[in-house]
């Protein structure tokens, strides 16, 4: 047979006493329990930290890659600074050798520009100085013609 509620005797008070504390103390070990009890467990932070973990690491393998390249163009860009700076060292050692060059041919130029100035003007008082011979022999026919023809009256 079955006990029914019936046949159910009461707990005594210090009975209930009894359980009430037993399940108090049990909630409160449940309570300290869940409270100490890491969120999220430590089984799923550790398999975030070792996604993490990979992560950081071929973002590393990448950087140290571009590291490398960036090494390679270093000594590219030193090179090539280099050869600028030595570049540049021609172009003004040419401008100054072009300068140098334009400055004694203007200066030759204008030693020429002087000589033939002289020349013309030695040339030009040597065809005034005919043309003013001419001139007087011309005088000297005209009076050497008038004198010798009867005049016209």
């Amino acid at each position: 047979m079955s006990p029914s509620l019936a046949d159910f005797t009461p707990l005594s008070p210090q009975a209930q006493l009894a359980v009430i504390s037993v399940l108090a103390v049990t909630l409160l070990v449940l309570a300290i329990l869940s409270h100490v009890r890491r969120k999220p467990p430590l089984d799923s932070e550790l398999v975030k930290l070792a996604l993490a973990i990979e992560g950081l690491q071929k973002s590393v393998d990448v950087l140290t890659d571009a590291e490398r390249i960036h090494a390679t163009h270093a000594v590219e860009i030193s090179s090539l600074q280099d050869k600028v700076r030595e570049l540049e060292g021609h172009r003004e050692e040419d401008q100054k050798s072009n300068r140098t060059y334009t400055r004694e041919t203007t200066r030759e130029i204008f030693l020429k520009l002087d000589e033939l100035k002289d020349s013309v003007n030695s040339n030009f008082r040597t065809v005034e100085r005919a043309i003013g011979q001419l001139e007087g022999k011309v005088a000297n026919l005209t009076t050497q013609i008038n004198l010798t023809r009867p005049p016209f009256a």
